[in-house]
């Protein structure tokens, strides 16, 4: 079979998670004592490696993207993504804080709200980019370019209340 004409980029990213778990792991060994060696290499990788990626990417692929979802649909599929990643996020803080509500005790105890923590980081992660993006490109582009019938439309949709997805991830505690 030949490959995907977006396999390097798909290699680059596998090595790019690799190294976020390790930089996940050393900021959960930054309770004890400091590797400086090891921030510092992660520092380095940071600006050698991360960030030209993001300008690579930036220069040769979203170009084409941007040709290719004017030509075919899809603008806003990774901003639904990010809805995705809200619910499921949504999703494990509850049953982490399910969890500890019923009564988990000791170090049950403590991995269920380092994990309720972490969560709360991923969520705040997520949805702070996710409402920057909203507010500067999408909010930006209804401003400017948005007739009255679309702006009469998009004030309607608020009105309705939630539906889909959203509306099916409720949790209620005793």
């Amino acid at each position: 079979m030949d490959e995907r004409p977006t396999e390097s980029l798909r290699d680059e990213h596998e090595v790019l998670k690799q190294r976020l778990t390790r930089l996940r792991a050393m900021a959960d060994g930054l309770v004890g004592a400091v590797d400086r060696t090891e921030m510092q290499d992660m520092f380095d990788w940071l600006v050698s490696e991360l960030l030209p990626h993001s300008s690579d990417e930036e220069a040769r692929l979203y170009p084409l993207v941007d040709e290719l979802l004017a030509e075919h649909g899809g603008a806003s599929s990774t901003m639904v993504l990010d809805h995705v990643a809200l619910r499921s996020k949504v999703r494990d803080f509850g049953d982490a804080i399910a969890s500890l509500v019923s009564g988990a005790k000791g170090q049950k105890a403590r991995e269920l709200r380092d994990r309720a923590r972490i969560i709360t980081f991923q969520l705040e992660a997520i949805l702070q980019l996710h409402m920057h993006k909203e507010e500067e490109v999408y909010f930006a582009a209804v401003d400017q370019h948005a007739t009255p019938e679309q702006l009469a439309k998009l004030r309607r949709g608020g009105e309705e209340g939630p539906e889909g997805p959203a509306a099916t991830v409720g949790r209620e505690w005793d």
